[in-house]
C-alpha cells in the first residue's frame, strides 16, 4: 500500500513538473498576452464545467426529497454490540468489540464521537 501511495505522489509530482514545463515554453513561444486570453477564456470554460457539476450533485444528492445528509440516522443496537444504521434504501451493519484493562477506558462511536473532558 506504502509502494503505490508513494508512486502516485510521484507521478503528482512528475505530471506537475511537465505541465509546468509544457506551460512556460508555451509563453514564452506565443507571449504573456496571447497566453492571458488563451487562460482567461480556459479559466472560465471550467469555472462553468464546475458550476454545472455542484448543481448535478446536489440535485443527485436530495434524489429522495427529503434526506439530509446531516441529520442523524435511525439506529438499533443489537445484541453483541453491533450496531445497525438504516439511511434511505441502504443498510449498514457496525460490529465493535473492545476490552479494558486495569483502568482504561474505552469509546466506541459508529458515527462522529465528541468527548470533552476536564
Amino acid at each position: 500500500m506504502e509502494r503505490r501511495r508513494r508512486a502516485l505522489v510521484w507521478a503528482g509530482a512528475s505530471a506537475t513538473a511537465l505541465t509546468v514545463t509544457v506551460m512556460s515554453a508555451y509563453f514564452l513561444s506565443v507571449g504573456l498576452d496571447e497566453a492571458d486570453k488563451l487562460a482567461s477564456s480556459i479559466g472560465a470554460l471550467i469555472g462553468v464545467a464546475g458550476l454545472g457539476a455542484t448543481a448535478c450533485g446536489l440535485l443527485m444528492g436530495r434524489s429522495d426529497g427529503n434526506r439530509s445528509d446531516s441529520a442523524a440516522p435511525a439506529t438499533d443496537l443489537a445484541e453483541g454490540g453491533a450496531m445497525s444504521t438504516t439511511r434511505g434504501a441502504r443498510d449498514f451493519t457496525v460490529h465493535m468489540n473492545a476490552e479494558v484493562n486495569d483502568h482504561g477506558r474505552v469509546f466506541q462511536s459508529a458515527r462522529d464521537q465528541h468527548i470533552e473532558e476536564r
